[in-house]
């Protein structure tokens, strides 16, 4: 875990991943155009499965992508609760 928090602590363009986490994090930012809250989806990759990150990737659209997928993912997790 300390490797992890140092790899965050530096510049956005030198954070390197090691896990497969990380990448699809990493890869998650870039899609949504969301570098500066990359450790954001490091966190949510821990609480939900990457199908469900997936399919709420897969179902936001528009300009403000980043936003559109929050709201998808909360509706997913909300639907799953019930």
């Amino acid at each position: 875990m300390p490797q992890i928090l140092d790899q965050m602590s530096q510049p956005q363009g030198a954070f390197r991943p090691t896990t497969t986490v990380e990448y699809f994090a990493l890869q998650l930012a870039r899609k949504l155009n969301d570098m500066k809250r990359l450790r954001s989806y490091l966190t949510l990759l821990e609480h939900h499965s990457q199908q469900r990150v997936l399919t709420a990737f897969e179902r936001a659209s528009g300009e403000d992508r980043a936003t559109r997928f929050s709201l998808e993912l909360a509706a997913l997790t909300s639907q799953e609760a019930i």
